[in-house]
């Protein structure tokens, strides 16, 4: 009985894990098969000062964050290099907390995908199909993903003055 129900908890254990790491890379054959994705730099409103958060001009938001800036990217080597430093993310792991204040998210063509990360606290948030995950992650790709923001000329909230 004692193997039977250990074989059970194995399984169950098994099942979730593929369907976790199947929502997992969803996003990425969406970004993939996108004509283009727009990359975003968004304030992070937790951790704005309210004095800022007046300076925005802009009225877009992109899940709930105000966008400071975004391009839509269609060359294929740059789209790789945004998926690949997103990925690096997922795959780096490290320490959580709890604030998310993302700086950075990518989103397919049609908007039906998006990807929201906070280095900050090392999560990052899910948005297909209408269903929301919230992924702990590493700071893998970071750099890459602000080199490549910086090349499309994507201002950050630290460049905003009070």
């Amino acid at each position: 009985m004692k193997r039977v129900l250990i074989l059970v908890a194995a399984i169950v254990l098994s099942l979730g894990i593929w369907k976790w790491q199947s929502r997992r890379s969803n996003w990425q054959i969406a970004m993939e098969k996108s004509p283009t994705i727009t990359i975003y730099s968004l304030m992070p409103t937790l951790s704005t000062p309210a004095s800022q958060m007046k300076s925005v001009e802009s009225l877009e938001y992109l899940a709930r964050y105000p966008v400071l800036g975004k391009v839509s990217v269609s060359d294929e080597a740059d789209k790789k290099k945004i998926i690949a430093g997103f990925r690096s993310a997922f795959s780096s792991g490290g320490d959580s907390a709890s604030c998310f204040n993302p700086r950075h998210a990518i989103s397919t063509a049609d908007n039906k995908t998006t990807v929201l990360i906070c280095y900050e606290c090392g999560y990052a948030e899910i948005r297909d199909g209408g269903k929301n995950d919230l992924i702990e992650i590493g700071s893998g790709g970071q750099q890459a993903i602000e080199a490549l923001w910086q090349k499309y000329g994507l201002k950050s909230d630290t460049n905003l003055k009070p």
